[in-house]
């Protein structure tokens, strides 16, 4: 599990919780998930410009926007929609609305959901939650659906 504090100096609007950890287990014997497994849970590729990244210059970026992080094997934030290795058909449609950076949750978000690590991300209303967690979700959800069927 890993918290993400955004602007840990003011005042907290919204929580989010991203969790790829989810209970299969049927309820009852007819479940239509009885005999279902999860296959991918990791869906994060880290761009070479990630990779080469300092350790120092991630958490300089992530102090200069407030960012607090509770948790073990934290990604680097991913600073641009390239970096971030959502796939195609995503990234075509995030580009198309004129966004031109991920936020800074969505950047330290995307690599931790995409990882499919259980996830806390606390930040102000209108900063991009939905986003951090909804496109990496679609994600997961598109990789296992065919499964579930």
């Amino acid at each position: 599990m890993c918290i993400i504090i955004l602007g840990a100096s003011r005042t907290i609007g919204d929580i989010f919780f991203f969790g790829c950890a989810l209970d299969y287990s049927p309820r009852t014997s007819h479940h239509p998930l009885q005999s279902h497994t999860l296959q991918q849970q990791d869906f994060y590729i880290e761009h070479p410009d990630v990779t080469k990244r300092p350790e120092s210059e991630a958490s300089g970026w992530r102090a200069s926007k407030q960012i607090v992080i509770l948790g073990n094997d934290v990604p680097k934030p991913c600073l641009t929609f390239e970096e971030a290795s959502m796939p195609e058909y995503v990234l075509s449609e995030v580009l198309k609305q004129g966004f031109d950076r991920p936020t800074p949750i969505q950047s330290q978000g995307w690599p931790m959901a995409l990882k499919g690590k259980n996830m806390v991300g606390v930040s102000a209303t209108g900063s991009g939650k939905t986003l951090a967690f909804l496109l990496p979700a679609m994600i997961h959800i598109n990789a296992q659906v065919s499964e579930m069927l």
